[in-house]
């Protein structure tokens, strides 16, 4: 089944703003080679703390929900940039309403944010 995009981001929007983690089948190839099209699964969070440069957010512009990694914050603008792609997005802070906390992939391997980047955790 196949559910617009906006009936299912304003879902995740509805859970993340109750304090609830929620997990979609990511559509895409902006984030390759890290998160590939239909093969990952995407846990995203509320933001429980300040935003870090290298990891994984999901925002919201021009009415579209992206999932792109952090390159940098300067007075409070914050610059994405998918791994595959060559520009970037400038969107305020106040845009930034996920954090990417796990991926699973179809073969059950389990990464989780890190530091600067996706790092394998442990195999469930």
């Amino acid at each position: 089944m196949i559910i617009p995009n906006e009936i299912l981001f304003q879902e995740v929007e509805d859970r993340l703003s109750r304090g609830e983690s929620t997990t979609i089948l990511l559509v895409g190839s902006s984030m390759h080679p890290a998160l590939i099209n239909r093969r990952h699964w995407v846990t995203l969070s509320p933001l429980t703390s300040p935003l870090k440069p290298g990891e994984v957010y999901l925002f919201c512009l021009q009415d579209r929900h992206i999932l792109h990694r952090l390159i940098s914050i300067k007075n409070g603008i914050c610059r994405f940039r998918g791994d595959n792609c060559l520009t970037s997005e400038y969107v305020p802070v106040s845009q930034v309403s996920a954090h990417l906390t796990a991926v699973k992939l179809r073969k059950a391997l389990n990464i989780v944010g890190h530091g600067k980047g996706i790092l394998p955790r442990a195999a469930l």
